[in-house]
């Protein structure tokens, strides 16, 4: 099952973007970069974290002017 904490060394398949939200695609946050629309997950982006791995972020947590240095959680000593 996919949820938001999973993470992936391969990315995720994403969708096309129908234009019924902002496209946060291109977008740099931290060490991610936002590079498509979940096709699993309802409303949540697929992002490239510099190390390679692959996970997901709500919107909402990309555009948080707090949340500055987000990476993926092997890069935050999670795993």
């Amino acid at each position: 099952m996919t949820t938001l904490l999973t993470e992936y060394k391969f990315r995720p398949a994403t969708r096309e973007f129908d234009g019924s939200v902002e496209n946060l695609k291109g977008w740099y946050k931290g060490m991610l970069e936002v590079v498509g629309l979940s096709m699993d997950i309802q409303g949540a982006w697929v992002c490239e974290c510099l190390c390679g791995n692959y996970c997901f972020r709500k919107a909402k947590a990309l555009k948080n002017p707090d949340n500055l240095n987000d990476s993926c959680k092997g890069c935050k000593g999670e795993l």
